[in-house]
């Protein structure tokens, strides 16, 4: 028998517990015991010593890394991307190619196809042409000379119709120069503007009004009206005309043969230079001459 640190009594031979390999373990003597300790059997008494217990294994310790191992680990993740990218990049020109490449394709057909279709029209038009009969190419003429003996006849009505309204825009005008110099004595020659018309009859309406004024102004001024008679001048052998100097671009507007027939004489005054009838009368030229 022998005694533990506590003093209890463990048998030589007891097992008080195990190594990690299964060994089993035992306690060991400590010596004789001292005078006086022990129990009263007359055995030896052995001091066995506290169990030893083995301490736990470190843990593996975990890896670690420099500031260079991760600056190659960056890289290296930089450069599968950069090449994956690359790839990409190669891939999506090849197929940008490819439909830039069909889309010329393409044009160059439908360019070949609309050659062809005019060449197959110009081929056909001439073959038309080629076996069209005479009575067909005499039957086109005809129809051309009746358009151009139309057109002939649309000209000369259009030529008569200005050498009317010409002779009646002289007539007019002779008739207003006339009647300006019958009434000269009675017209103020500041007024001499105002008169005119359309017609004889708006001729002797205007001429009432231009005497009418000329009175009111003899009335209120008679030493001016002295004056003015003194100074006043005859009627131009050209006459008066009803047009002012802001009617003397009468622009580019064309007119129908009714336009020129239903014409005012004032309005009439006014395009002659743009019809080219006006030099004409000046040099007593018919339209036909």
């Amino acid at each position: 028998m022998t005694l533990n640190t506590s003093g209890i009594s463990v048998p030589a031979d007891a097992i008080i517990g195990y190594r990690r390999d299964g060994r089993p373990i035992r306690p060991i003597a400590g010596g004789a015991p001292q005078p006086g300790e022990g129990v009263e059997t007359g055995e030896p008494v052995v001091v066995v010593p506290a169990a030893v217990v083995e301490p736990p294994a470190p843990a593996p310790a975990e890896p670690r890394f420099t500031a260079d191992d991760i600056q190659r680990a960056r890289q290296e993740e930089k450069d599968k991307l950069y090449k994956r990218l690359q790839t990409v990049e190669e891939q999506n020109k090849k197929f940008l190619d490819e439909i830039e490449a069909q889309r010329k394709q393409r044009e160059e057909a439908q360019a070949e196809e609309a050659r062809k279709r005019q060449e197959a029209q110009a081929e056909a038009k001439r073959k038309a042409e080629e076996d069209m009969s005479a009575k067909e190419l005499l039957q086109q003429k005809e129809q051309e000379w009746a358009s151009r003996f139309e057109q002939i006849e649309r000209q000369r009505e259009e030529e008569r119709l200005l050498f009317e309204k010409e002779q009646a825009f002289n007539n007019l005008q002779q008739y207003i120069q006339r009647r300006v110099g019958e009434e000269t004595n009675e017209l103020a020659p500041e007024l001499l503007d105002f008169v005119g018309g359309n017609t004889p009859e708006e001729v002797e309406a205007s001429i009432a009004t231009v005497k009418a004024k000329t009175q009111a102004i003899l009335e209120s001024v008679q030493q001016a009206a002295i004056q003015q008679r003194a100074s006043m001048r005859g009627v131009s052998p050209t006459g008066y005309s009803t047009t002012g100097p802001m009617d003397s671009d009468p622009g580019t507007k064309s007119y129908s043969l009714s336009d020129l027939r239903d014409m005012p004489m004032s309005e009439y005054a006014k395009i002659r230079g743009q019809l080219g009838v006006g030099n004409a009368a000046q040099n007593q030229r018919g339209l036909y001459s």
